[in-house]
């Protein structure tokens, strides 16, 4: 059935043609038959965002021109013989509305309106060729796909089997017992009644997914989502060659305050222990105390489970085998979670939420067992919700072809001091400008990094010679202390003849002597 379209249709096509070519439209003449390199830009589309493809039309140096397509019934029955051969193309991802004729001045045009292909149906090739025939958009053209990334496709083909997989070429000692005794201890924390505390480690290992029998020889080995979890480092490398996870604080001039990376040879480099290590590290970036128990929650606050949600989430969907490194990366003005690999499904409706494809379901499984990580699908909600607790902007997110890879920002906007307002991140305004506020985030306790090698007085007098002037409150979140003994520093301070006071009562601030 061949649709055609007028009227307000013709309005969007209009409005096609007020754009020039780019990463979501391409234009084509087809003056005489279906143009080869339409099928380039099919696949292109389909294993990138999507997009709209418009014959018919050529690009002009003032822009998009309808020049129309001469027997356009016939080109259209051409597109669907061609579209449904598995000889030409893997997988036809159109029903017969996503391809229509259209009328502009008296000219017909045929639109065609490629969706972004699912994971299961990635990659999109041509000429049943994967290899060599897999195209991804970039900017205005279609570029063939490198081996690396035709694989990363074709691993996020299946649904979630890869993580479960034994590994029968290492043994268990490839897991660290030091790692496996605090996720137990993190067990125990949330459900200490559960029944698999009381088995053996084997026993346990096997329950939770880490361990498995091979085949092949009978015996347990560890599994890919086991090695991620436990195993030390130099393990992990020989079936992730590319493996690496950093944390980094920028909150200077120096380039990074702290760090924190898993092939250092200080701790075992598994993700377990990088959760454990870096959690506490973005915590403090919320406003409330917070303790943490084997890495497991105490006390929330909703941007405590947006912190949390979205570190898990790093973790989780990360591809492991993928080009780019896992990076956590606090700085003064964000905080932002880098993993590998491309989203599984449309990122539009990855953050309106309600569906989730998971890239490594035994890992998420383990973190749950620790009370870590919301329902599927609701990741996005859970960010959202705390970042509005906090009056902070929603994450953005952002997904990068070539390396693939996945960005979440939280952006910290600070507010200027005016009466007791807060910043967007819950914590009380610190200063007379934006890099005063930002400086109050950034030294706040629980962390190796700025200001740490400091005593509690030399934190507050940098502070506010920043800052001009302080408040009690600042200095408690500064250091990260109680009301009273934030008080009886300040006093102390001022007796000393190091601060001195102005203002009374909650006007009460306290500047250089």
């Amino acid at each position: 059935m061949i649709r055609r379209r007028a009227g307000a249709v013709t309005a969007s096509i209009g409005s096609l043609l007020a754009y020039r070519e780019g990463n979501r439209l391409e234009a084509k003449s087809a003056q005489v038959s279906l143009p080869k390199s339409l099928w380039e830009t099919y696949s292109a589309f389909a294993n990138t965002d999507g997009g709209c493809i418009v014959l018919g039309v050529e690009e002009t140096r003032s822009g998009l021109k309808v020049v129309g397509v001469p027997n356009p019934d016939n080109l259209v029955k051409l597109f669907w013989d061609a579209v449904n051969n598995p000889a030409k193309v893997s997988a036809n991802l159109l029903t017969n509305s996503d391809v229509s004729v259209e009328e502009k001045d008296g000219l017909s045009v045929i639109v065609i309106r490629v969706p972004r292909a699912s994971h299961d149906a990635r990659p999109v090739f041509l000429d049943a060729n994967p290899l060599m025939r897999t195209f991804r958009r970039n900017g205005e053209g279609d570029y063939r796909c490198t081996q690396r990334e035709v694989s990363a496709m074709l691993r996020d083909n299946s649904d979630g089997v890869q993580d479960r997989a034994v590994l029968p070429h290492l043994e268990k000692d490839a897991i660290c017992p030091e790692t496996v005794r605090r996720y137990r201890n993190a067990l125990r924390t949330v459900r200490p009644q559960h029944p698999w505390l009381d088995l053996e480690n084997d026993d346990f290992l096997l329950r939770i997914g880490a361990i498995g029998r091979s085949a092949d020889d009978d015996r347990l080995h560890p599994t890919r989502a086991g090695l991620l979890m436990f195993g030390y480092e130099y393990e992990i490398v020989r079936e992730y060659p590319l493996y690496f996870m950093e944390y980094r604080e920028v909150l200077g001039d120096a380039r990074w305050d702290d760090r924190v990376v898993t092939n250092d040879g200080e701790w075992s480099g598994n993700i377990f222990d990088f959760w454990r290590i870096v959690l506490p590290r973005i915590i403090v970036l919320s406003k409330r105390p917070f303790d943490l128990e084997g890495g497991v929650r105490v006390d929330d606050t909703p941007l405590h489970k947006a912190y949390r949600e979205a570190l898990a989430n790093t973790l989780v969907h990360a591809d492991y085998y993928g080009e780019a490194s896992t990076v956590v990366s606090r700085e003064l003005n964000r905080l932002v979670f880098i993993n590998p690999g491309t989203v599984r499904i449309d990122p539009k409706v990855a953050q309106v939420g309600g569906i989730s494809s998971q890239r490594n379901p035994a890992l998420m499984t383990m973190f749950n067992l620790i009370g870590v990580g919301e329902r599927a699908g609701s990741g996005f909600d859970v960010m959202r919700q705390g970042c509005s607790w906090a009056d902070a902007p929603n994450p953005i997110f952002r997904e990068n072809l070539s390396p693939d890879y996945v960005e979440l920002e939280f952006p910290f906007a600070v507010r200027e001091r005016a009466g007791s307002g807060s910043s967007p991140n819950g914590m009380q305004g610190g200063g007379d400008n934006a890099e005063t506020d930002a400086f109050l985030v950034a030294s706040s306790i629980g962390g190796r990094g700025f200001l740490s090698g400091l005593s509690a007085q030399d934190r507050v007098l940098e502070y506010i010679s920043r800052s001009t002037f302080a408040t009690r409150g600042e200095i408690e979140k500064l250091l990260g202390v109680s009301r009273s003994s934030a008080g009886n520093l300040l006093s102390a301070m001022v007796e000393g003849e190091m601060l001195k006071v102005e203002g009374a009562g909650r006007a009460t601030t306290y500047r250089l002597a």
